[in-house]
């Protein structure tokens, strides 16, 4: 079996985070957010996709 580059590992997790806080942030923007979560934790989903955002981005960029 081959050994899987750590980095491009790093890179794809980078980007399927990135991915995720995408979508969250289309069903927020859409209003169909609350057919899949309670709207009381509305808040805790903005921070996650933010969160999510983030760290993709840093992951990706930092080398």
């Amino acid at each position: 079996m081959k050994k899987i580059d750590q980095q491009f590992v790093v890179y794809i997790r980078g980007i399927l985070l990135i991915g995720f806080s995408l979508l969250m942030f289309k069903l927020i923007l859409t209003g169909k957010i609350v057919q899949y979560i309670a709207p009381k934790m509305m808040p805790f989903i903005l921070f996650s996709s933010g969160t999510f955002f983030f760290v993709g981005n840093y992951t990706n960029l930092a080398k």
